[in-house]
């Protein structure tokens, strides 16, 4: 297989910028925006940064099970008895019921286990605002982005406005790990490291089973390198998990074995349940939430077109299957750099939109998909308010729009939505992952022709061949 291509693809002066239109003023409204969105969002970024001893954050269930760990307690005890335990709250604040990460995650949260609950997951928001700055810094030398000082204005700008991003920080989520964790693999395997790529795939797999779809495309690929190196680091990991977990609870062993056995029995049945959840915007979340709402606390905020688990099954089959065959055939094709790097875009979007559930804070894994468009952004109008529209869909806060427009619905309290309120407001984020993935596409198509030589059309004129990519 040939190798990809380091050299940047696009020269920096023809990145698109939407205040171009004033060019000698873009610097300082860019400078504006920065200092009124840091005037209007600042503080309040800043203040969740550290949650107040009684707002449960969702880190806080990993930091739960790692003390339970220390404490000789089952990794998965009920997180109500871990929120009386830890921060004296009743259960009847319970935020969530099972700790939905597996046992490496738990790995994770050891070292925070030193420090208080609100002290613990202000460092952890500081080791994930540290892993986007890595990811930013791939992504630019990785692409040959032009990036200054001034730089700085704009990147503050879109990162206060993205609401992945501030949910990513409300909650201590895992999703900027993973995301310089798939960012590193996309760098790693492009310039030539396919034991890395695959360690470090493996390792986001580990904490948070999703990312493992990745795999599937080295596989396309045959680079079995990488696919062997992942799953070594996974098994790795898992053993590693096993033997931490057993030797740091008094409980011995059976400790490490008793949090895999209660993730697969107890943690992934229960989490199922989400998958009709209003913030789930893959294609599984759609038809669940029109036809298998399912039970537990998000099936009583939809009312389903219709109660029909078959007709859900189906649609996720014919849904996904078709998205997977088309994706899987433009992997299969591709070869040379820009086609691979366009390729590994899909295969991210196409991973959120397979994935049984799809936060909106998992939105920070596009980070590599969105540079790649921003990159070959066609210097058009319509390209470019298409490539807006997507961006907004997915960087705006839903539940604006919620609030709004279904009744009964304010902050955390929810009404219930119909089924033209979930075909229309409930999912018009997968609908923009849908759209980013047509676009990377049709970016694709459009970097296979620019790249066809005369030398290569003679060619395949001589053999009668035409090359899909």
């Amino acid at each position: 297989m040939d190798k990809p291509s380091l050299s940047p693809p696009t020269q920096p002066d023809t990145l698109w910028d939407p205040l171009a239109v004033v060019p000698a003023a873009r610097r300082w409204l860019w400078a504006l925006l920065a200092v009124l969105i840091c005037v209007l969002q600042g503080r309040d970024f800043v203040s969740s940064l550290r949650p107040d001893r009684t707002e449960g954050v969702d880190f806080f269930q990993d930091w739960a099970s790692a003390r339970n760990v220390l404490e000789g307690l089952p990794v998965y005890t009920p997180q109500a008895a871990s929120v009386e335990r830890y921060l004296g709250k009743p259960a009847k604040d319970l935020f969530t019921e099972k700790n939905a990460h597996p046992p490496p995650s738990v790995l994770l949260a050891l070292p925070f286990t030193v420090l208080d609950y609100p002290d613990a997951t202000l460092a952890w928001n500081l080791v994930s605002l540290v892993a986007l700055a890595a990811s930013l810094l791939l992504v630019i030398r990785s692409l040959g982005l032009p990036f200054s000082f001034w730089s700085l204005c704009p990147l503050v700008t879109l990162l206060l406005l993205c609401n992945p991003l501030l949910q990513q920080v409300n909650h201590g989520q895992l999703s900027l790990l993973l995301t310089l964790l798939v960012t590193g693999t996309w760098v790693a395997e492009r310039s030539g490291r396919p034991k890395l790529a695959g360690a470090l795939l493996g390792t986001a797999m580990a904490i948070k089973l999703f990312p493992g779809f990745l795999f599937l495309y080295f596989v396309l690929r045959r680079q079995w390198q990488v696919v062997v190196a992942g799953a070594t680091t996974f098994v790795a990991i898992t053993v590693l998990t096993l033997v931490v977990l057993g030797c740091l609870s008094p409980t011995g062993f059976d400790a490490g074995l008793q949090a895999y056995i209660g993730f697969l029995e107890e943690v992934l049945p229960h989490v199922a349940q989400y998958r009709s959840d209003w913030l789930n915007a893959s294609l599984v979340g759609f038809w669940s939430k029109l036809y298998d709402a399912g039970t537990g606390w998000s099936a009583n905020h939809v009312q389903t077109l219709q109660d029909n688990p078959i007709i859900a099954t189906i649609g996720i089959f014919l849904s996904v299957g078709l998205l997977l065959d088309l994706w899987a055939l433009v992997v299969w094709r591709a070869r040379s750099g820009p086609k691979c790097d366009h390729a590994f875009g899909l295969s991210v979007i196409a991973m959120l939109l397979v994935a049984p559930i799809t936060w909106d804070h998992y939105f920070l894994l596009l980070l590599v998909p969105l540079a790649l468009t921003w990159q070959d952004l066609p210097a058009t109008d319509l390209a470019r308010g298409i490539f807006l529209v997507i961006l907004a869909c997915l960087w705006i806060n839903p539940l604006l729009l919620w609030e709004t427009f279904i009744a009964n619905t304010q902050g955390a309290a929810r009404g219930v939505a119909t089924p033209v309120q979930i075909v229309t407001l409930l999912s018009f984020q997968c609908y923009a992952l849908l759209g980013l993935l047509a676009f990377n596409l049709w970016q694709l198509c459009r970097v296979c022709c620019r790249s066809r030589s005369a030398s290569d059309i003679c060619s395949d004129s001589r053999t009668g061949n035409a090359p899909y990519f």
